[in-house]
């Protein structure tokens, strides 16, 4: 008898002590990690991104936002897995796509990235995903050499 009371408590506070702990909806974990996003603490975001997966493994969204994070703080190998997760989950490709690209090209891929996507054709460009390069640092004044004067 002493067993079948300790299962019914155990079975109410269970669910209790879950809340309790902190355990939050997918949902509100990724509106956190869009925070920390705006905020650019990458890092940050990947942690709640990570947590909201674990509760839902299939959140196209939270795999894209995984993968553009994971592209933001340099880890590319990672960052194409989760894109690619995000791709078959049918993610916006206007979204996709630039970071998939730019995964691709950040692990010197660039036959790969023209295989893939050299026919592709995005939406219009006020809904595609913008991928900054950085341009090369111009020269300093200092490295140009003025011609000396005819003499």
């Amino acid at each position: 008898m002493k067993l079948n009371t300790l299962a019914a408590i155990a079975t109410v506070l269970a669910p209790l002590l879950l809340t309790a702990c902190g355990a939050q909806r997918p949902e509100t974990l990724l509106s956190a990690a869009k925070e920390s996003l705006a905020k650019n603490d990458a890092k940050v975001a990947i942690i709640q991104i990570k947590n909201a997966l674990q509760a839902n493994p299939n959140l196209a969204e939270a795999r894209y936002l995984l993968g553009a994070a994971l592209l933001d703080t340099g880890n590319v190998a990672a960052a194409e897995l989760e894109l690619r997760k995000a791709q078959s989950l049918n993610f916006s490709p206007d979204l996709v796509i630039p970071k998939l690209a730019a995964s691709l090209l950040a692990q010197g891929k660039p036959k790969k990235l023209l295989e893939e996507f050299s026919a592709v054709r995005l939406g219009a460009p006020d809904k595609v995903a913008t991928t900054t390069c950085a341009p090369a640092p111009l020269p300093s004044a200092s490295h140009h050499k003025r011609p000396a004067p005819p003499s």
